[in-house]
């Protein structure tokens, strides 16, 4: 596959040490990187940084991209340049923070995002232009009392490639998002929540407007009925907790779905994975459902890679072990033709 051409223009000076780590990256990436003339000496620094990339033509083609570094906002841009700040004032080129692009006074972001707004920029019309994801994330976290809680073993990862994913093919995506490590991109509409309880309240707020709506966190089935005000004491014997039902997310969404949104589910089991998750699509009105065993090799929480069957109510897709980003393109690529 060609790789994408893009065009750095403004990098001169101090900015190409700050821009270095990005730049280094993407070119690991696969991305063909040509820098704007403008002198010798950027040119020469340019290739001892960057082995086989070098000048480019100026004005670049009108569809192609450019990445414009600056310290300063520019009064005027041209629609397919990506702003990277660059905060030239900055005393260690290493020291970065993860900021959005377009803002001003700022230093670079992370080259995943700045990767996923070229892709975005380059592909034009997605098959996700114009529509509004909704995506849930990672666990959620029931409180006991003010030092313990009930969790599992989701990190996130798997629902942010479905956002990062989507985000590529065009969408506008809403990421509800439980208690993870993670770094989000600053492109996505974050909403951060806790609880079931609270992953259920976003969930229901946004999830009239979306377009689709992809159920990827893993919420607590049972949350306690009483959390306490203070610590629960270790006392001898036994301890019993009364834990009641929390609200069943997908079994909502399937109730309200309407005839122009589509609603994909995970399922995650360790026995009888595509019968036990083909009920499920049916018991909860859903288009397709996504099956993985987390005990399969290369699958499950907390990896970079996954192994899963696509159901729908079609047929089936198989598979094999791919990274997590390539799995939720494949996915939101089949999700995009139901």
């Amino acid at each position: 596959m060609k790789p994408e051409t893009v065009y750095c223009k403004n990098l001169c000076g101090p900015r190409i040490y700050h821009a270095a780590p990005l730049l280094r990256e993407l070119s690991r990436q696969g991305f063909a990187l040509l820098v704007e003339e403008s002198g010798f000496k950027t040119h020469e620094d340019f290739w001892r940084l960057f082995k086989g990339t070098g000048p480019g033509k100026y004005p670049p083609e009108e569809e192609q991209v450019q990445m414009w570094f600056v310290d300063e906002w520019p009064r005027s841009v041209s629609k397919n340049t990506l702003i990277v700040p660059v905060d030239i004032q900055e005393p260690c080129p290493e020291s970065r923070k993860d900021i959005a692009p377009l803002l001003p006074g700022q230093i670079v972001p992370t080259a995943d995002e700045v990767r996923d707004r070229i892709l975005r920029m380059s592909a034009k019309d997605g098959p996700l232009t114009g529509k509004k994801v909704l995506i849930n994330a990672g666990p959620t976290v029931e409180d006991l009392d003010p030092v313990r809680f009930f969790s599992n073993r989701s990190t996130g990862k798997m629902g942010l490639a479905l956002a990062r994913a989507a985000y590529v093919m065009g969408a506008d995506v809403t990421l509800v998002a439980g208690p993870t490590s993670l770094f989000f991109p600053t492109y996505l509409n974050l909403i951060r929540v806790r609880s079931a309880a609270g992953m259920f309240s976003a969930v229901r707020e946004q999830f009239p407007n979306c377009d689709m709506f992809i159920a990827a966190a893993a919420v607590a089935d049972f949350t306690p009925e009483n959390v306490r005000q203070h610590k629960i004491k270790k006392t001898e014997g036994k301890m019993f907790l009364e834990m009641r039902r929390t609200t069943d997310i997908l079994k909502y969404a399937g109730e309200q779905k309407k005839a122009n949104q589509t609603l994909i589910g995970f399922s995650v089991e360790t026995t009888e994975l595509t019968r036990n998750s083909r009920q499920k699509l049916y018991r909860k009105n859903l288009d397709m459902i996504v099956a993985n065993n987390p005990l399969s090799e290369g699958a499950g929480f907390a990896g970079d890679t996954n192994r899963v069957t696509l159901i729908s109510r079609e047929g089936e897709r198989k598979l094999g072990k791919l990274s997590k980003l390539k799995t939720a393109g494949i996915i939101l690529q089949e999700a995009a033709k139901l």
